[in-house]
C-alpha cells in the first residue's frame, strides 16, 4: 500500500482505529501494542483525515444485520458523509469451504475461533449464502470480488478497479499475506512453505480435501440446499466442477 494509505486489518465494530489487529500506515505494520498506547491511538484519529484511501478490513465478523445499519455501527467516529465502499471479498464455494474447515478444525482448534465439532461449521455456510445474496440483491450498496478471479485474470482486476473508483496503479498480484498466519493451506515453516508454494493452487485445494470424510458430507449437505445451489450457479462460484468430481469419484451428490 502506498504512504497515503491506511489498512486496518481484522476490525470489530466500532472505530476501526481502536479495533484493529494489525494496521498498515503506509509501509510501517503495527499491532495491538501500538493501538493500545492512547498517545498513538489518539494521534490517529486527529489526522485519520490526512489519508487519501483508508481501508478496514472484518474478516470474521460477519455482520448480521441489514448493510446501512452494519455500516453505522461499524465506521463509528468518522463523519457522516465518509464515502464507503462495501466489499465483499467471496472465493469459490468448494475453496472457500476447504480453506474455512482446515483454519477452524486444525489452525484454530482448542481457541476461540476453532468449532469442536465439524458440523458447526453449517452456520458459516448459511452466513456465506446470506452475504453472497445481500452482494446479489443489493449492488448498490455491496460490490461482491470474486477472489479465483481476482488472483488469475488482469482484465478483471483493472475492471474492478475502475468500479470502485480507484486508479489502476500496479495490477499485479502480491504474495499470499502473512496477516493472521498466512494461508491455512501453507506449512509452518518458511522452508517447508516455499518448496510448497507451487503445489498449493488457490483454485484446486478442495479436491485436496475429498479424503477427509467430514468435509464431504458438508460438501453433501450444502448441494441439499436448493437455494444456495443456484446462488452459486447464478455467481459461477464453484459447482460445475464439484458435480463433475463426485460423479468421478462415485459419491452421491444430494439433489
Amino acid at each position: 500500500m502506498g504512504d497515503a494509505s491506511l489498512f486496518m486489518n481484522d476490525c470489530t465494530p466500532g472505530d476501526p482505529l481502536d479495533t484493529f489487529q494489525t494496521i498498515e500506515l503506509g509501509s510501517q505494520v503495527r499491532g495491538t501494542p501500538f493501538r493500545n498506547r492512547h498517545a498513538h491511538a489518539k494521534n490517529l484519529k486527529k489526522i485519520r483525515s490526512e489519508w487519501k484511501l483508508q481501508i478496514a478490513s472484518y474478516e470474521d465478523q460477519v455482520p448480521r444485520m441489514h448493510v446501512d445499519a452494519a455500516m453505522e455501527r461499524w465506521t463509528q467516529g468518522y463523519p457522516k458523509g465518509t464515502v464507503w465502499k462495501n466489499l465483499l471479498i467471496v472465493r469459490s464455494f468448494p475453496n472457500w469451504l476447504a480453506s474455512f474447515y482446515k483454519l477452524v478444525t486444525e489452525r484454530e482448534a482448542g481457541t476461540p475461533r476453532g468449532v469442536k465439532s465439524p458440523l458447526e461449521i453449517a452456520s458459516f455456510i448459511l452466513r456465506y449464502k446470506q452475504l453472497l445474496t445481500q452482494s446479489v440483491n443489493q449492488p448498490d450498496k455491496i460490490t461482491a470480488v470474486f477472489f479465483d478471479q481476482w488472483v488469475v485474470d488482469a482484465t478483471y482486476r483493472s475492471g474492478l478497479l475502475a468500479q470502485i473508483g480507484l486508479d489502476n496503479l500496479d495490477n499485479s498480484v502480491g504474495e499470499t499475506s502473512k496477516y493472521g498466519g498466512g494461508s491455512s493451506f501453507a506449512p509452518s515453516t518458511s522452508k517447508d512453505a516455499k518448496a510448497n508454494s507451487r503445489g498449493n493452487d488457490l483454485q484446486q485445494r478442495w479436491r485436496m480435501m475429498l479424503d477427509e470424510p467430514a468435509f464431504v458430507a458438508l460438501l453433501n449437505l450444502a448441494f441439499a440446499d436448493a437455494g444456495l445451489r443456484k446462488l452459486l450457479e447464478q455467481t459461477d462460484l464453484g459447482f460445475s466442477d464439484l458435480e463433475s468430481e463426485f460423479a468421478n469419484l462415485g459419491r452421491e451428490v444430494l439433489a
